[in-house]
């Protein structure tokens, strides 16, 4: 199949602004796909036609370039695609808001980030108008309204495109600005180092709100490419990799945690011709999560393994194939890609030997100009080149050595930031939710590594023994206000704590006990019947805890919308049933679940979307916030 000529991506272009290099792609490549989300395509004058239709909409909304503009959309729809384009149309900056989350946390990030309005699409309407009242414009009424003319805008490159919020470890999120600057060397970056071209269809199956995203995004439409939104939790892994060969993608970039689940449920190589690149990043990659990709991909597959932050975007980055050797154990994360330096230091910012441990320091121009509305956190995190020029160096948290060829080795966090499925969480403002749903039960959120050599959170509190206290009804509470990934899939109760001899709480005696079960409360009651019982030996498997009983919720177990993946791919493998993602949420139970497979319960007997049967105030099963 001939190649389609792409348009030519020079380094300086980087230096315009995103929406120009888009006009020019549009034109070159008018007629040919540029969004997929279903049934709904855009081609990319009809991209560039509607994004323009938005931009004109919002543009009298903002009061200065850059202003934010908060975004309430569906994530395996267009919308996303279309209302981040159109809001840099406007010479705004975007915040996509998770509509699973908390409202609660939700209302907080709008307030912080003071966005000019809530951009919804009409099925999120109700709920943008309790988090922004009188601020909501309804996506399809903007675009069914006449057309507005787009007022003529001066860009700088380094005008704010983006707000991705991360946790913060004084309980504050934190607001990271990317600019236009950054997104459009990505862009350059994924032409020059992944050969994005016009003939690639990407999956963009990240959340908008997520730093992630933007590379899906624009990297692909900048490049010629066409994005394909999809929700990966929503299907299982037979239907998930049907949808790769379905729809000919050719790059692909799961979570590092549903990757490896991909892996263990093949059993034969996989027919995906197209498929020519998988991109991994935000967790550690295992030399065997290599030697197994190189088992069931296509030979024509390349895997790329990056280090990337949300501040910084991609640091470093190596490709294997399958000729690229492997080590017994650790994976590196590569060499600095273009224009981006990695320095080690030590406590005293200097710089240390190669393969000395230190921290990492990056140094690079296409760096944000700081946290949003935290100048203090700015000042001590983004400093100046020493060596003058337009470079900046951003100080991280983590730890690493450089190797003699230059590669960089991660060796993870030195502060109380933790990566759990793939998202960025700070103990610190986990434990600070916990004290203030149980002001009366002092506690402490650490992460422990789990059977799978994954981390999970776990909290521990000090309770009375004859004190009324209900850890089911703490994390409800907690479920309400954070999103799933960020609370505790274990709680310990203490007497007291174990201290140090300077009488600090001593986490490492913590660590040092023993875990409970995950089961909630005494009301264990054994399964029925040999159905019940092989469900809970499938569920005591892929949660790691036992004994499960009949009326344990599996959410409550600490189970998350992937372990759902893995119970339901070997359910299929081990009994035949075949039941849609949506079951689990529905049948949450043992008993409740092995009633739809009897057929006793129509609860599953219609998929449906997993976001509609969450309401406000539960658990958000998906993983939508950074």
């Amino acid at each position: 199949m001939a190649v389609t000529p792409a348009l030519p991506f020079p380094l300086a272009e980087t230096e315009r602004p995103l929406p120009e290099r888009f006009r020019r792609v549009a034109a070159h490549f008018a007629d040919r796909l540029a969004v997929k989300a279903g049934a709904q395509t855009y081609t990319f004058r009809q991209l560039d036609a509607l994004s323009d239709h938005l931009a004109g909409a919002l543009a009298p909304a903002l009061s200065a370039p850059g202003q934010p503009v908060g975004l309430l959309l569906g994530s395996a729809e267009a919308a996303p695609v279309l209302a981040g384009l159109g809001v840099l149309k406007a010479n705004g900056a975007y915040l996509g808001l998770p509509p699973a989350a908390p409202l609660e946390r939700n209302r907080a990030l709008w307030a912080e980030a003071g966005a000019a309005c809530l951009l919804a699409d009409a099925a999120h309407a109700d709920q943008a108008r309790a988090i922004a009242p009188g601020a909501v414009l309804v996506l399809e009424d903007q675009l069914a309204a006449p057309a507005r003319p787009l007022p003529a805008l001066t860009v700088a490159p380094d005008q704010l495109a983006a707000l991705f919020y991360t946790s913060g470890s004084t309980g504050r999120p934190k607001g990271v600005q990317r600019t236009q600057l950054q997104f459009m060397h990505r862009a350059w970056l994924n032409a020059h180092d992944l050969g994005c071209q016009p003939d690639d269809r990407a999956t963009l199956s990240h959340f908008i709100g997520f730093a992630a995203s933007a590379a899906s995004i624009f990297s692909t439409l900048l490049n010629g490419g066409a994005v394909f939104p999809m929700d990966p939790h929503a299907y299982t892994i037979t239907e998930l990799l049907a949808f790769l060969e379905r729809e000919a993608i050719t790059m692909y970039g799961p979570p590092v945690t549903l990757f490896r689940q991909i892996l263990g449920e093949l059993s034969a190589p996989l027919h995906l011709p197209h498929l020519r690149l998988i991109g991994l990043g935000g967790e550690a990659l295992r030399p065997d999560d290599v030697r197994a990709f190189r088992r069931f991909f296509p030979p024509t597959c390349r895997l790329a393994y990056r280090l990337s932050m949300s501040e910084t975007g991609v640091v470093c980055q190596r490709f294997f194939d399958p000729d690229t050797p492997l080590p017994p154990d650790r994976l590196n994360v590569g060499l600095p890609v273009e224009a981006c330096q990695v320095l080690i230091w030590d406590d005293q910012h200097r710089p240390v030997p190669a393969g000395v441990i230190g921290h990492i320091v990056i140094r690079s121009r296409f760096l944000p100009p700081g946290y949003w509305r935290n100048e203090e956190l700015t000042r001590r995190t983004f400093l100046p080149d020493p060596e003058g020029g337009d470079r900046r160096l951003f100080l991280t948290a983590d730890l690493g050595r450089l190797l003699p060829d230059g590669a960089l080795e991660h060796l993870g966090r030195d502060d109380q930031m933790v990566k759990v499925r793939g998202y960025r969480v700070e103990l610190g403002e986990v434990e600070l939710a916990v004290q203030q749903c149980a002001p009366e039960q002092p506690a402490v959120v650490l992460a422990r590594p789990t059977a799978n050599d994954e981390v999970e959170l776990v909290a521990y509190l000090v309770v009375a023994p004859a004190a009324e206290f209900s850890i089911p009804a703490l994390r409800r509470t907690l479920a309400a206000r954070l999103p799933d990934y960020m609370v505790p899939a274990r709680f310990v109760r203490l007497d007291r704590w174990p201290l140090t001899t300077t009488g600090k709480v001593d986490r490492q005696a913590l660590l040092a006990l023993p875990l409970p079960p995950t089961a909630l409360d005494d009301s264990y009651v054994a399964p029925r019947d040999d159905l019940e019982r092989q469900l809970t030996a499938l569920w005591e498997a892929v949660l790691h805890t036992q004994p499960i009983g009949r009326h344990a919720d599996f959410f409550d177990l600490g189970g998350n919308s992937l372990a759902a993946i893995a119970v339901l791919a070997r359910l299929a493998k081990t009994t035949g049933h075949t039941l849609p993602l949506t079951a689990l949420f529905q049948a949450p139970t043992i008993a409740q679940l092995a009633a739809v497979l009897r057929g006793d319960s129509p609860a599953a007997a219609t998929p449906t979307a997993i976001v509609s049967l969450q309401p406000m105030g539960r658990r958000a099963p998906l993983f939508l916030v950074p």
